[in-house]
């Protein structure tokens, strides 16, 4: 018994040496603004990669380009999401004013807590005192649907909401 320990074990060793150091994936988000006076709408969009792509796609990010982790304050202290930031743009279409609000949506205040690793986006749009659409774009879990994009066209009084499964955009 002894005998065959003692190769069992070296080889033990030389698997766990040879190995790679583990890495993680990194999924990186950002959240698109687009005012396009052509096609008169207004489109906010959730894009995502990860890696190294996601890296360069936030170091490429325009000013109507948030990452939204950027629009929240952690106290390092406590774990917890202290603070949240929204951004506002207007946007004139051929059938008047639109404001738009972009800003973060946590699962979880608490960053230690279920999905408190997970920051989504938040967008309002509304027409004068209206609101035409809220919607949360991300998703914490895979077995929820992901809101991709939203498209409010003037003259419409619905908004195009895309709406993809969790495995499409998370890929």
């Amino acid at each position: 018994m002894k005998n065959t320990l003692l190769p069992i074990c070296f080889l033990f060793i030389f698997v766990m040496l040879s190995c790679g150091k583990a890495q993680a994936d990194s999924f990186y988000q950002l959240v698109t603004y687009t005012c396009d006076k052509n096609s008169d709408q207004i489109v906010v969009e959730l894009i995502g990669a990860y890696n190294e792509e996601g890296e360069a796609m936030l170091a490429k990010a325009g000013p109507d380009m948030r990452e939204p982790w950027s629009l929240v304050s952690v106290d390092d202290s406590t774990d917890r999401i202290t603070k949240m930031k929204t951004i506002k743009r207007s946007c004139i279409l051929s059938d008047g004013k639109y404001s738009i609000e972009i800003g973060p949506e946590p699962w979880n205040t608490n960053i230690q807590g279920e999905c408190g690793a997970y920051v989504g986006a938040m967008t309002r749009i509304k027409r004068g005192n209206k609101q035409l659409v809220r919607a949360v774009m991300g998703a914490c879990r895979m077995d929820e649907k992901v809101v991709k994009r939203v498209v409010v066209k003037a003259g419409k009084s619905e908004p195009l909401i895309k709406v993809i499964e969790w495995a499409d955009f998370y890929k």
